[in-house]
């Protein structure tokens, strides 16, 4: 079976190389830093070759590990039908429907489109 046939791989697959180019990014102290968490009693330092390892795959993690990474890498977890966009996009669309919604008519229209 080709495994770019089991749904989900290839998002899997996207979602793997988003991360390891993160970490890529990071140096191996910023890794460990990130790994490590004062308010877990069980978190332990890593040294600089589990965190190379951990970068080159070759390393597992726990969950609070995982998510501490995401973060250190300056990533996030969305659900799979949300729709992502930059923070400039983001504000430009939003001054520009706060914009429109101050228009009385435009926002009847919208919402006589809506109910149709």
């Amino acid at each position: 079976m080709d495994p770019s046939s089991i749904p989900g791989f290839t998002d899997a697959s996207k979602s793997q190389r988003t991360l390891m180019h993160g970490l890529a990014r990071m140096s191996l102290a910023q890794i460990s830093d990130a790994c490590f968490s004062a308010e877990d009693p069980a978190s332990v330092r890593m040294d600089e070759s589990t965190a190379s390892r951990l970068r080159s795959g070759q390393s597992k993690l726990t969950l609070g590990q995982f998510c501490s990474l995401l973060s250190a890498a300056k990533l996030k977890v969305v659900p799979e039908d949300a729709k992502c966009v930059r923070a400039p996009i983001y504000r430009a669309v939003l001054a520009i429907v706060t914009e429109a919604m101050q228009d009385a008519p435009t926002v009847e229209r919208l919402f006589a489109e809506v109910g149709e």
